[in-house]
């Protein structure tokens, strides 16, 4: 976890709503929730932390895939049971007033 939170820092963009992981025998997922659409300029910044988070974990010893899924889910749909086990960020977002 804080592996992840250490390669987020300055590559986490405005329209990130959250990011979350999950990690098992064969791979670590990464799972990045965008707010609007996803340009070539945020899908780099972000896999250059994917990268940040390899080199930390060693891939190549634990035979460790990455798989990264870029996910569009615009405010004001809810990141509830979007999100993957390990939740590494998520953006505030006001709740709308109750009436």
């Amino acid at each position: 976890m804080l592996s992840a939170q250490r390669a987020l820092l300055g590559f986490i963009t405005p329209n990130v709503r959250s990011i979350s992981g999950a990690l098992d025998d064969q791979s670590i997922t990464l799972r990045y929730i965008i707010d609007g659409e996803i340009d070539e300029d945020t899908r780099e910044e972000l896999m250059c932390a994917s990268t940040l988070v390899m080199a930390d974990i060693r891939p190549d010893e634990y035979h460790l895939r990455l798989e990264e899924e870029f996910v569009r889910l615009d405010v004001p749909a809810t990141l509830r049971g979007e999100m993957l086990p390990l939740q590494f960020f998520e953006r505030f977002e006001p709740r709308p007033p109750v009436e």
